[in-house]
């Protein structure tokens, strides 16, 4: 759908899940101006859904959450809300990054890296949502999106220092990138920073976003490579739905209350 509906509807549903599902009647500020999606800042803990905030606390111990974070519709927490259970049940886990990245199930055992809000050596002030990388080589970057209008562009005034000191030699090692020139590398930033971390064909791009998200569609339907990955909330929430349901109650009443806040606009 058109971007201005779709957002009118999610931050609309937001505003009525804050109130019914919350039972927070006090809305946030934003710019000075009151949001019924919006919580105050001294209830960020509640954009948590369940007991994942504590899951933050665990696993990002030195990572701040983004200015936005008291917003419900922050697709920061959003995706910690997501992937923080199931780094607490690593085979579940396992077989949902082998459906996104197409592998057979048991090629993911041995995780040893997890980080959320990656810096990739590039002095970022933004980083990559979430690493992960197993024992046998394979690396996946996670970008998540919900209500943005777009990715990340590059704000900077000094392009060409910035393309001749960090980014010509980056573009260089990766698998995909190597003929980007300079504007087109800047012209869709975020995307093909995301992208430039493909360096072999152990490593994948993903992207996670609403499809009903036209901005969003647009933008990253461009790009067409085997290891860069695109993946529907929708769908993919549903599948982790759908394979806990059952088998383990924590888990099921978890995703079930992801779809209730996330999808069901």
């Amino acid at each position: 759908m058109k971007y201005d509906e779709f957002k009118k509807r999610v931050t609309k549903h937001l505003g009525k899940y804050m109130e019914k599902n919350l039972g927070i009647e006090k809305n946030g500020l934003f710019k000075n101006k009151e949001y019924g999606h919006v919580l105050s800042d001294e209830l960020v803990a509640e954009n948590f859904i369940g007991e994942t905030y504590p899951l933050y606390e665990k696993y990002c111990p030195n990572k701040e959450l983004h200015v936005y974070s008291n917003h419900l519709n922050s697709s920061q927490v959003m995706g910690m809300n997501f992937f923080l259970p199931l780094l607490e049940n690593r085979d579940i886990l396992n077989r949902v990054v082998e459906k996104i990245i197409n592998k057979e199930e048991g090629t993911l055992t041995n995780l040893v890296t997890v980080d959320f809000e990656h810096r990739c050596g590039q002095d970022e002030k933004t980083g990559i949502d979430l690493f992960l990388e197993y024992a046998n080589g394979i690396r996946v970057f996670f970008e998540m999106k919900y209500s943005e209008n777009g990715y990340g562009i590059f704000s900077g005034f000094n392009r060409d220092e910035v393309w001749e000191t960090k980014y010509s030699n980056f573009v260089t090692n990766s698998l995909y990138l190597k003929n980007i020139t300079k504007e087109e590398f800047f012209y869709d930033y975020q995307i093909n920073r995301n992208i430039g971390m493909i360096n072999s064909l152990n490593d994948y791009a993903v992207f996670i976003l609403p499809y009903e998200n036209e901005s969003l569609v647009k933008e990253i339907t461009k790009f067409n490579y085997n290891n860069v990955k695109t993946v529907d909330w929708n769908y993919l929430a549903y599948y982790v739905y759908n394979l806990v349901a059952g088998k383990n109650r924590e888990l099921e009443n978890h995703y079930r209350e992801f779809i209730l806040k996330y999808l069901e606009y």
